[in-house]
Order: C-alpha cells, then structure tokens, then sequence
C-alpha cells in the first residue's frame, strides 16, 4: 500500500487540484495523510471541504504547529501505514496511471529501493518544460553530490523501510530549508540504496510566485551547505576536490542566471564572482548562456 504524504503550507489556491489528482489514480491501494504544517491561509477549510465531498476518500488530517518542508513529511511518514512512500507537493499533481506505474516498478524489482519517473514543467496550466531524470549510474553517491540532484520530490517513491535504513528527512531548516529531498538522496545513495527512474511523464510540476523555488538566495545557500556538509564527511578521490568546486560554481552560475532573469543584477554579480572564485574557467564556458539571457531580455523590452 502507498502512503501518500501531502505538506500543506499557504497551499489554499492549489490542495484541492492536487488531492482530485490521487482521486483519479487507477491504482486505489493507498491512503493519503495530509499535514497542515500551521498554515495561516484556509488551507484547512479547503481540505474540509474536499473531505465533505470525498466522503469515502482515505484521507488522514493532521495539523501542526510550522516545522519546515522536512518535519512536515516527517510527521506524515510517523503516521503512515503502507510500505511505500510517496510524498507529493501541494500544488504537484499526477497523471491517473502514476502509482499503477510505480507500483509494478516495485513488484517487479524486489531490490529497488527508490523510484523516481519524468514530469513536466508547468506554468499557469501549459506546460513549459520536460524535466527527465536520473540516469541511474554505479556510483549514484558521488553522481548526485557532485553533479547534482537528478530527482523531484513529487515524483519518486520509496520503500518505508528507507527510513530504517538512512533515517527520516532532516528538520534543519537554518541549514537545509528547501533542500531536505536532495539531502535524503544523497544519504540514501551512500547507503547503495538502489534506484530506478520510469521515462516516462507521469505528472506535473507546477511553477508559480508563492513556491518554495521564489526563495532563490536561500535555496543556493543551503544547496552549497548540502554538498559541502557530505563533501567534507566523503572518503574523496583525487578527482572529488576539482568535482566540488566545479559543482559549486555550476550552483552558484544557476542562481546568477535566474537572478539576471529577474533583472536582479546585485545578486547576479555576487553569484557570478563566487561562481568564478571556485572555477575560473567557469565564466569562458558560461558567457554564451549569459548573452542569450540578455538577448531575450531585450526583444521583450522591445515588443508591444
């Protein structure tokens, strides 16, 4: 049985889409535990509501005073049943043959431990963008420290004895706000927890303003605490010191970008000497994605 783990944080514009999206799943042998991490919104009203509708549906209700992305899941899994967990974002949804999908993955593969499947990008109902991820490789520990997170919450799945295994999500949100999933990866690919990634699109993840992603300064910091706190615990090779700093640049370059998206051009500058402080090359092979950036920038200023 899957337990599905909803945290829900100012999530009122978007639970109810999410929920009628595990309605509409073909495969039924689940519950659903939602966790309302102290939303100051009518979160709660919102999922009243859709209880009253949903008479029938396996729905738990749990309220919390706020602890973070990670001790929102946390509290979720504690109250969870199945031996599989999947823990899906209040404004994600899936496609009806997603935990059918994922389901048979584990049947089939008594070994596989984690599994993750593609899903788009999507802004405002179209989508925008394919996200493909993984690949699974021999060495998935050092692959995802240092050449990054190549999973998405909302789509991957694992076993519940995970947590026996590695733990639960870390609740340091002065350390690893927004970047708990990376972190439980990471510890799990260490573990030689086995992983296995469905090609195909079996759901959506939804862009907006108000999500986590918005909190770009944040969000880079604590993606460099992650690979520095594993980095610096890691039995490294000659080649892991030029890997990290490598990645490191790569982070801080991916955040300079979207900061010049946002005509944000304090924060761009200080990326972009930090990016170029751990890999001076780092700048000659990034200038074309710079440019086009600033090209598309001004046919919009220009366009009537």
């Amino acid at each position: 049985m899957f337990s599905i783990i909803i945290p829900v944080y100012k999530g009122e514009k978007y639970i109810r889409q999410t929920l009628l999206s595990v309605v509409k799943q073909t495969y039924t042998n689940y519950e659903v535990v939602v966790v309302d991490d102290g939303s100051p919104d009518n979160s709660r009203l919102v999922i009243e509501n859709f209880i009253k509708d949903y008479p029938d549906f396996p729905l738990k209700y749990i309220y919390q005073q706020n602890k973070g992305l990670g001790g929102a899941k946390n509290t979720g899994i504690r109250h969870a049943e199945g031996d599989i967990i999947a823990v899906l974002d209040q404004d994600d949804i899936w496609y009806p043959s997603r935990l059918e999908r994922v389901a048979k993955v584990f049947e089939e593969y008594k070994d596989v431990d984690i599994v993750c499947h593609n899903e788009f990008f999507c802004r405002d109902g179209k989508i925008i963008k394919k996200s493909n991820y993984g690949p699974y490789v021999k060495d998935m520990y050092r692959f995802l420290l240092y050449r990054g997170n190549v999973l998405s919450t909302s789509a991957t799945s694992f076993r519940s004895s995970v947590i026996d295994k590695i733990g639960y999500f870390t609740e340091r949100t002065d350390l690893f706000h927004f970047v708990e999933d990376y972190d439980f990866w990471v510890r799990a690919a260490k573990k030689n927890l086995k992983f296995f990634f469905i090609k195909d699109y079996l759901g959506e993840y939804t862009i907006h303003n108000s999500n986590f992603s918005s909190n770009q300064d944040i969000m880079c910091r604590h993606l460099i605490n992650v690979i520095e706190y594993h980095h610096h615990r890691n039995k490294k090779s000659i080649l892991d010191i030029p890997r990290f700093k490598r990645r490191k640049a790569n982070i801080y370059f991916f955040h300079s970008l979207l900061c010049l998206t946002n005509k944000d051009i304090k924060h761009f500058a200080k990326y972009l000497v930090k990016g170029v402080s751990n890999n001076p090359l780092f700048i000659l092979t990034e200038l074309k994605r710079i440019y086009k950036v600033i090209v598309k920038q001004k046919k919009k200023e220009i366009c009537f």
